[in-house]
């Protein structure tokens, strides 16, 4: 009986543990991203103006 509520926490835990990391994930590939264009821009603006 105890087995059996102890697996059924688990797989609550697990749940929203994986509910709870994908936005985070995905939040952090939305910077990663915005930060690399962000950075390519910089970077060419600056070689143009030293070109």
């Amino acid at each position: 009986m105890e087995d059996k509520l102890a697996n059924g926490n688990s797989q609550a835990l697990s749940e929203e543990a994986v509910s709870d990391i994908n936005p985070t994930v995905l939040i952090g590939v939305f910077i990663a991203v915005s930060t690399f264009f962000i950075l390519a821009s910089t970077i060419g603006s600056v070689v143009e103006s030293f070109s």
